[in-house]
């Protein structure tokens, strides 16, 4: 972290191993992937302390994202179900599926990229690369 008015310098304690992180919205957390992508940890500013948010189990996990309320966090798994994407209430609770895109061809650029839209939609990149091919014949008289 770096303070602007003092130009101090600090490391998150305990964040060794840690990478990809993403500031809450209200700026009471920081949630972060461990460096093998199974786990994302949540560090909480007032404690202090790292909790495991939640566990991949044999997937891995990528393109975390805050809701705009900091309630929740947005993540995909990445693996052989599609890469569906689900969302982790902060204050504890279990993970629940918002998308499975089955139906929809992604594009797969270091895995499956999403964000969220402002109202917490997820916004994903389709791939329309070979089964969209269109023909325009202009008429130039």
């Amino acid at each position: 972290m770096l303070d602007l008015r003092t130009s101090k310098q600090q490391v998150l304690p305990d964040s060794q191993g840690l990478w990809s992180p993403r500031w809450s919205p209200d700026g009471r957390w920081l949630v972060a992937e461990t460096t093998d992508s199974k786990r994302l940890l949540l560090y909480n500013f007032e404690s202090g302390n790292w909790s495991q948010l939640t566990d991949a189990g044999t997937a891995n996990l990528g393109y975390s994202s805050w809701s705009r309320d900091s309630h929740y966090v947005y993540f995909n798994l990445m693996g052989p179900d599609h890469n569906p994407i689900h969302r982790i209430p902060v204050k504890g609770g279990r993970a629940e599926l918002v998308l499975a895109p089955d139906s929809i061809r992604l594009k797969d650029t270091l895995s499956t990229w999403f964000a969220l839209t402002p109202d917490d939609r997820p916004l994903l990149l389709r791939d329309s690369s070979a089964e969209e091919i269109y023909s325009l014949n202009v008429d130039n008289r």
